[in-house]
């Protein structure tokens, strides 16, 4: 954001860019494993493979992201918005990865998931910003929002790609770090192009109930728990290819 009084948690800055890889890498766990399951557990894997990206490594990176930034003034989120923003997040990033996993991978399907998920991710992120309430007036700058979906579209088509052409446990953290790298872009580039001017005649906003630190640190431990099940499921795997 282009205000001169707002100033950036650099804690939370990292926070948020530790839960986009931890999220990602789990998510390409599960995609990866997807290849290998049972017909009837494979769109399982690739939901939850949806899930874990959208609602971890997109929507709590996100969530953390605008918490890292003091605007120096009170500030809320729409409980409403909020909520859609995850849910659109989580709808974009399953189809996605059901559409490459389940349809097919050839580069023309990727490519088209993958613009159906940047969409769909850029849409999550303007309407989280669209959640926040403050007493000022606020505009976008049209190139910087064009860049940002840019970004998001191809950090999808990218992250579509690695979750169905790697396979060993390097490639993904390699993977999740690029990946990791992609949302926070996005993120960063997207609230670049939001303009805030303080505005006295809009009601006043009741200040956020829960602190940055407490959001950022739960948020933080959802995402080592996520990383936990990812690095779980990927020593299983390794122990069953052992074994056979």
């Amino acid at each position: 954001m282009r205000v001169a009084y707002g100033t950036f948690d650099l804690v939370l800055v990292f926070l948020s860019y530790l839960i986009s890889v931890c999220g990602s890498y789990t998510a390409l766990v599960f995609a990866r494993e997807s290849q290998r399951a049972k017909q009837e557990e494979r769109l399982a894997l690739i939901v939850w493979a949806g899930v874990v990206m959208g609602a971890v490594a997109i929507w709590s990176m996100h969530f953390v992201g605008m918490m890292a930034l003091d605007l120096g003034m009170p500030a809320s989120y729409e409980v409403g918005r909020t909520c859609l923003s995850m849910l659109l997040a989580i709808a974009a990033t399953s189809v996605g990865f059901a559409v490459v996993g389940a349809v097919s991978r050839s580069g023309p399907a990727i490519v088209s998931a993958g613009v159906f998920m940047g969409l769909g991710i850029a849409a999550m992120h303007y309407t989280g910003m669209a959640a926040l309430c403050v007493t000022a007036a606020r505009w976008y700058d049209g190139p910087i929002v064009a860049l940002s979906v840019a970004i998001a579209i191809a950090a999808a088509t990218v992250a579509l790609w690695m979750a169905f052409h790697l396979d060993r446990p390097w490639h993904l953290v390699v993977a999740s770090l690029i990946a990791g790298f992609a949302v926070c872009g996005m993120h960063y580039t997207g609230m670049l192009a939001l303009n805030l001017v303080p505005d006295p005649s809009l009601p006043d906003q009741l200040p956020t109930m829960l602190s940055p630190m407490v959001v950022g640190g739960g948020l933080s431990i959802l995402s080592l728990v996520v990383l936990w099940l990812g690095h779980a499921m990927t020593r299983e795997t390794r122990l069953e290819t052992v074994d056979t």
